[in-house]
């Protein structure tokens, strides 16, 4: 498949990026529509993890890779681009790996926690995360309180991707004092904990993405990964979300690969098709470069505009992408379909109050935020 870019030589070598590549072009897009139709297995996920690619985000002390940032933005281009579902349950994988090896870098967590940091850096273990409704205005949705040695969590978790096939889950939950507490648990019905039948979405159905209800959770005292203050944890959570994500990045790559592919050669259509090419090339280049920057008031308009101009190029050209293709490109199962459906899911992944006024903003112009709240998926 061709692309819009090509990745550095460096990255391009690195032996998980060839490795993804070569397993993107032979196993995920082939099988791509089969998967939006039915569940991602552990089996798929397995054949990422001997490639290494749960491994990229964890120090080399606890199994993992300790991959250079552009080349784990290189494999979730590429697995993304290839399979959203499978892109979306790996990506869920990342922020638990993050918290338990910094946790495992403290050289005091628990015998549990330090095991799984170990499993889940070699992906002996998937991991998945459930800390969205932390984002959430108003009432906490997910409450944690000591009694006894132990912490209790009670509520909500409203998503939940990768129920069925992940082995732990971290989640969050408000404690007194507008603290955050993260935990690792067993990801099993049971104890206070229950999940839903999987949700029926307009994309990724086949993630296995369920809701939790918490009630009197007990969480013992093993299970603890993080205790931090509240206003600590939201600013740090908020600038990564301000950033273009490399997975939207893989599925515009493959929009506009497809769409090339569907319009007569040099077409005033496809030339339209290179310019915006040359756009999403340009807006790749700037959203690496300030999310690899220093964190600032400066930076941060610029990079929530350029994460709703990726969003909102994307969205434009997987729709251009099914008028290409006519009535058959609305078909359940073929390519325009999935394609458009995955751009629409990823203007709400990862959204923040932040993300939704920028994004409203590109699309329908600056005055369209005006008294908007701040929720999140």
């Amino acid at each position: 498949m061709a692309r819009p870019w090509e990745f550095e030589a460096h990255v391009a070598k690195h032996p998980v990026v060839a490795a993804v590549r070569d397993h993107v072009n032979g196993v995920l897009s082939p099988s791509a529509a089969a998967i939006d139709g039915s569940q991602v297995d552990r089996q798929r996920v397995a054949e990422l993890a001997r490639l290494g690619v749960l491994s990229l985000h964890s120090p080399v002390g606890l199994g993992g890779l300790d991959a250079p940032r552009p080349v784990r933005r290189a494999v979730e281009e590429l697995v993304n681009g290839a399979c959203g579902a499978t892109g979306f349950v790996i990506a869920q994988h990342t922020r638990p790996a993050v918290a338990l090896a910094r946790a495992w870098e403290t050289g005091h967590c628990s015998d549990f926690v330090h095991e799984a940091a170990g499993r889940v850096a070699t992906g002996e273990w998937l991991a998945s995360t459930a800390i969205t409704h932390l984002r959430r205005p108003g009432l906490p949705q997910v409450t944690a309180v000591e009694r006894g040695g132990r912490w209790v969590l009670d509520g909500r978790v409203d998503w939940l991707t990768g129920w069925g096939i992940a082995d732990v889950v971290l989640i969050g939950a408000t404690a007194p004092d507008d603290q955050v507490l993260l935990v690792v648990v067993r990801a099993t019905d049971g104890g206070g904990l229950a999940a839903s039948a999987p949700m029926r979405l307009l994309a990724m159905s086949a993630t296995g993405t369920v809701t939790l209800t918490l009630t009197g959770f007990e969480i013992p005292a093993d299970a603890i990964v993080a205790l931090v203050p509240g206003p600590v944890w939201r600013v740090a959570d908020e600038s990564g979300a301000c950033d273009a994500r490399p997975a939207a990045f893989g599925l515009l790559a493959t929009v506009i690969d497809r769409l090339s592919d569907a319009l007569p050669a040099g077409s005033a259509a496809a030339h339209r098709v290179d310019d915006a090419a040359s756009r999403a090339r340009d807006i790749r280049s700037q959203s690496y470069a300030l999310a690899d920057g220093p964190d600032g008031a400066d930076t941060r308009a610029l990079r929530l505009d350029l994460r709703a101009r990726q969003l909102d190029l994307l969205t434009q050209l997987a729709t251009s992408l099914v008028v290409a293709g006519g009535g058959r490109a609305t078909v359940k199962g073929c390519n325009g379909e999935r394609l458009v459906r995955e751009a629409l899911f990823h203007l709400v992944s990862g959204q923040t109050g932040e993300v939704r006024a920028a994004t409203l903003g590109a699309v329908l112009g600056p005055d369209a935020t005006a008294g908007r709240t701040s929720q999140s998926r």
